[in-house]
């Protein structure tokens, strides 16, 4: 279980600058060494010991033993470590009161229970009322609500875990970022924490996890063993078959190609057409999001073009004419594209399967780059108060409507500047103009009769500058987002966020001015295109190179 015992030293929380980011991949999971707890010395003096259950706190152990060794036996009784984490800023040690030490520091950011991160702001006040035992040692009396600890120790002892939940349709995987203690049993920990139901915001879209309970994962290598709780033996053949899958895809977090084997009371599951009992991502290809190659799509002077990632100097290869035109999207079969005419007007697809006319699908104002969902429908928006999306599939067009909770309200006024579907679908990247300035969020994306969307969840971008615009967005992980703004000087700068803010960076191009497009999707090269046609390729550490030229707009399929 060593290859569990992972930190992630290089996740960051949100600060007042930018910051550097990495993420966090399965092959890098044990990469931080942690410095294990100590009890506390004899005749420790107060500092001492506030200053050792602060690194108790820090490291993670079942129940906390050693942390409890600082606390009175009292205090020890009623502490619950599982009520959170409040993160404070780093640099504010603790400092003695009289016979007592107080923290004060700023606030920023709470994990509660369920694992979930909340930005936070105000203060953080603990004073940890130092009491001597019958021995005569000084012990702690008045331990925090949960775990306190500072923004260093959370950045270098904390990992961020997509959980993967079913959606209503059966159709996709929806992720559910949560935060983990490193620690031997991190995997375990995910997984219980994974049939604990997902959090509020994403439970409308996802199928509800069944009443049962892992017992014990044991990990070797690739092989992942999970043992569960008598009450599976009642589940179905098919609710085995999703559970199984889940597991899958949330245990490729830890291990690089994960093969997964699910028992109970011994028993070994074998589900649908697999030979089992052991099961990888191979076995559940309907739920993958994974580009079928590495290239991207752009409009060229008279053609739609292809272009292959791996290669250096971005050669361009014509796949199909195209009329006129600027914006651009290509659904993830590479059998059609749609194109937006170069006055914004009118939005036609082609078929890239052979020659055949344009078909024009839509006509309008205000155009903005539409996009295809995992589904094949098309979806295209315009630069106007945001009421709704046209949706066109198959079997012809609906409204796509917009249900704004009380909350969002400030946001009934604002002009969509850019939109983006995420991987699974089921949740759409929203970029506004409002009266007050820009404002990014989050909507479901809740299919039925008719496809609504609603459950804004703003993403807060005011750590960035603020800045003026977002001119784009996509997903660059199953829940990272990829922004393209506008900042107070006029110049453009690329963001890595992540949903819940816990994540945050300016990635540059700090000597490239007016880029107006993204290129975004999960495990492929981020690109950012410019109002001359140049596109640049990001590298790492704020490094971007001129990728290729003359194109009015470049894509991933999806």
């Amino acid at each position: 279980m060593a290859a569990l015992a992972a930190v992630s030293a290089c996740s960051s929380v949100p600060t007042s600058g930018p910051v550097e980011y990495h993420t966090p991949q399965a092959s890098q999971v044990a990469t931080s060494v942690r410095v294990a707890p100590l009890p506390p010395a004899a005749d420790a003096d107060q500092s001492l010991i506030v200053e050792g259950f602060l690194h108790a706190m820090s490291v993670y152990q079942p129940g906390y033993a050693i942390a409890r060794l600082y606390l009175t036996q009292e205090a020890s009784l009623t502490w619950n470590p599982d009520a959170g984490v409040t993160v404070y800023e780093e640099g504010y040690p603790p400092q003695p009161s009289g016979d007592s030490v107080v923290l004060t520091a700023p606030l920023k950011g709470t994990v509660d229970a369920e694992g979930a991160y909340h930005v936070a702001a105000g203060q953080v006040k603990q004073d940890f009322g130092l009491v001597k035992d019958a021995n005569g040692q000084w012990r702690i009396s008045t331990p925090p609500e949960g775990l306190l600890v500072s923004r260093y120790l959370f950045t270098t002892s904390y990992l961020s875990v997509n959980l993967h939940y079913l959606d209503n349709d059966g159709r996709m995987l929806v992720a559910d970022p949560v935060w983990l203690a490193s620690g031997d049993d991190q995997l375990l920990r995910a997984l219980r924490r994974q049939l604990r139901q997902p959090g509020d915001w994403l439970a409308p879209l996802v199928r509800p996890q069944p009443e049962v309970r892992v017992v014990s994962v044991a990990a070797l290598g690739d092989s992942v063993q999970v043992e569960l709780d008598a009450a599976a033996l009642a589940l179905t053949p098919d609710a085995r078959k999703e559970l199984l899958g889940e597991f899958v895809y949330t245990s490729r977090q830890f291990v690089a190609e994960p093969s997964v084997s699910v028992s109970v009371n011994g028993a070994q599951w074998r589900v649908g057409d697999g030979s089992g009992p052991q099961y990888g991502l191979d076995d559940f290809p309907q739920w993958s999001t994974q580009l079928a190659d590495s290239n991207v799509y752009g409009v060229g002077a008279d053609s739609l073009v292809s272009v292959d990632t791996i290669v250096e100097d971005g050669q361009k290869t014509a796949v199909a004419a195209s009329p006129p035109g600027t914006l651009l999207a290509v659904d993830a079969q590479r059998r059609r594209a749609a194109v937006v005419g170069a006055d914004r007007k009118t939005v036609s697809t082609i078929s890239l399967a052979g020659p055949a006319a344009p078909v024009e699908v839509l006509a309008g104002s205000a155009l903005l780059r539409p996009e295809y969902s995992s589904t094949g429908e098309l979806w295209i928006g315009r630069q106007a108060v945001f009421t709704g999306l046209t949706v066109v599939g198959e079997d012809g067009s609906h409204k796509a409507k917009v249900m704004w909770p009380q909350s969002a309200a400030a946001l009934a006024d604002g002009k969509l500047t850019a939109f983006r579907l995420a991987p699974d679908g089921d949740r759409l990247a929203v970029a506004l103009q409002t009266p007050n300035g820009p404002a990014l969020g989050l909507m479901r994306v809740m299919r039925g009769d008719e496809t609504t969307l609603e459950g804004w969840q703003g993403v807060d971008l005011s750590w960035a500058g603020p800045p003026t615009a977002v001119l784009d967005v996509g997903w660059s992980d199953e829940s990272e987002l990829t922004v393209l703004v506008t900042g107070q000087d006029s110049t453009t700068d690329v963001l890595r966020v992540s949903q819940d803010l816990a994540e945050t960076s300016i990635i540059g191009p700090e000597s490239i001015t007016g880029l107006v497009e993204l290129a975004v999707y999960p495990g492929n090269p981020i690109f950012a295109r410019s109002d001359t046609g140049g596109v640049y390729r990001y590298s790492a550490e704020s490094n971007w190179s001129l990728w290729t030229t003359g194109l009015d707009s470049i894509v991933y399929p999806r």
